[in-house]
């Protein structure tokens, strides 16, 4: 059940709300505070969904917790709405979303508007939260590959050095006992292969004739100049050799080998007569290797896809309400999260704009996601390729890929839908305050206590003060004595909400009016 903290040290303010929430929002807990440090030790013990902050409080004001909240770690990602009778000027609306505050709203609160920013910030809390999550879950999976990894490297080094060491202390001849055996008659080409030698290449001892000549015909063709070159090294400076090669079976497949041997025997002029060796199946650990590569370069584009996650989130938390200049960031950011980033180019389209890596090319080779907002499209996300590339087991695109795609174009929405309500609620600002100050009649605004909080060149004009002189002044200075005595009941039962219609005798500043 998502929970609301609603903050307000006037509790019928937050019985009021707390009722409106609970009548047209059933599956959600109301939580009340009636101060900015009770609020903000709620908001730290209950976590809540979404704060509603009164702005106008004794002690500490909605503006001073609002930035305590969003500084805090265990809070700063709760979106806060900011809800006043009094301060609904431009600056200091403007002060409000500047400290991470996400909406704000004037009393008297229209009903629709509150219960739509409260679900608008619902949904961004559970998006963000999910995001979170899943970097958190991608982390702590690279974690554990890279452990893995590292201890697969340590285990293949300490295998490794133990051969070496082994092979230090026996001879070639008892190592040849466990692997295939060879001794070869340099000038001749005559050869002797052990049994074992016959059976690692899937024949009976002897099926083959032993010679240099039977020898070439078992290598595969594409390691054959490599080993003969390492021979003739070999026999040249009278170093022992070890090199890695694929042979062929008798069933028609082939396995990997690995063959080491040296000259054991020179006749006076230094002409190698003698090279003996031996022959280990390396199939298993060729393998292992490969799939170690193969595990090493899928972290590598996890790593990318990451980075990628990182830069998204850069990119949304400071670009403000530039939808243009994000979306432009974005799509430079995604080329290098894909496979081959050399060739790729990326394109995003939104509110008939497009916006384009500056290699972009349509081509055949492409992924594209839809933008959508209130499950309307409104625009797309593609990633392309400029050339071809080999078909794996999921096509020249991953898996993981596409799933990234549908994360940015998920959040894409959302940071569209964000953008536009900003928007619109500063040019609803604005049509008020032009409305406001070309009234020909005049118009104030009142604390509950009296003091005027703001007014228009016509309600001044009227009493004959200025606009500076009546924003230091109370209701009261200016009401005369008879009215003066009606004015608390009066303010008392319009910030009820009751609708009153009145005549009133003002003092002007030169006297009864």
């Amino acid at each position: 059940m998502q929970k609301i903290l609603a903050i307000d040290d006037n509790m019928d303010n937050l019985v009021t709300l707390s009722s409106l929430l609970k009548n047209l929002m059933p599956d959600c807990t109301v939580i009340i505070a009636q101060s900015g440090l009770d609020g903000i030790a709620k908001a730290k013990a209950e976590l809540p969904d979404t704060i509603l902050l009164d702005v106008k409080m004794p002690g500490m004001d909605g503006f001073e917790t609002c930035r305590r909240l969003t500084s805090d770690e265990s809070t700063k990602h709760i979106p806060v709405i900011m809800i006043t009778a009094i301060t609904t000027d431009p600056q200091s609306r403007i002060q409000g979303l500047d400290i991470g505050a996400n909406a704000f709203l004037a009393k008297p609160v229209d009903e629709t508007e509150l219960i739509s920013q409260v679900k608008v910030a619902l949904r961004i809390k559970k998006a963000e939260d999910a995001l979170r999550q899943e970097r958190n879950s991608q982390e702590e999976t690279i974690q554990e590959r890279t452990l893995a990894l590292r201890n697969e490297i340590i285990e293949r080094k300490l295998a490794e050095e133990a051969l070496s060491r082994s092979e230090e202390r026996y001879s070639l001849t008892l190592d040849a006992v466990n692997d295939g055996l060879w001794d070869w008659n340099v000038p001749s080409g005559s050869a002797y292969f052990s049994p074992h030698y016959y059976s690692m290449l899937g024949y009976d001892d002897g099926e083959f004739p032993a010679n240099y000549a039977s020898w070439r015909l078992l290598v595969h063709p594409d390691d054959l100049d490599r080993v003969e070159e390492e021979l003739r090294l070999s026999i040249e400076n009278g170093k022992g050799f070890a090199i890695d090669l694929r042979m062929k079976l008798k069933s028609g497949g082939l396995r990997w080998v690995s063959t080491r041997g040296k000259v054991v025997e020179r006749n006076a002029k230094g002409q190698a007569l003698r090279m003996v060796g031996t022959l280990s199946d390396i199939t298993d650990r060729k393998l292992a290797a490969e799939e170690l590569q193969q595990r090493t370069l899928e972290l590598g584009e996890r790593i990318k896809e990451l980075n990628c996650l990182y830069g998204l989130s850069e990119i949304f938390e400071t670009s403000g309400d530039s939808l243009d200049s994000l979306l432009q960031a974005v799509v430079e950011l995604l080329p290098p999260a894909w496979q081959y980033p050399s060739i790729a180019c990326a394109q995003i389209k939104l509110n008939r704009k497009t916006f384009s890596t500056a290699n972009f090319e349509q081509t055949f080779w492409q992924q594209q996601r839809s933008i959508l907002l209130r499950s309307k499209q409104i625009g797309s996300v593609e990633v392309c390729y400029l050339e071809a590339k080999p078909d794996g087991d999921e096509g020249p695109f991953l898996h993981q890929e596409g799933l990234l795609l549908d994360v940015i174009a998920e959040r894409l929405g959302k940071t569209a839908e964000r953008i536009n309500t900003r928007q619109a609620l500063r040019e609803s600002e604005e049509k008020f305050r032009a409305l406001f100050e070309s009234a020909k009649d005049g118009i104030l605004l009142l604390s509950s206590h009296g003091g005027i909080v703001s007014l228009n060149a016509s309600f001044a004009r009227l009493h004959g003060y200025t606009v500076e002189e009546m924003l230091a002044m109370n209701l009261k200075d200016l009401d005369s004595k008879e009215s003066g005595q009606l004015a608390p009941s009066r303010l008392e039962r319009l910030f009820m909400g009751e609708p009153l219609s009145f005549e009133v005798e003002h003092y002007c500043k030169n006297g009864p009016s």
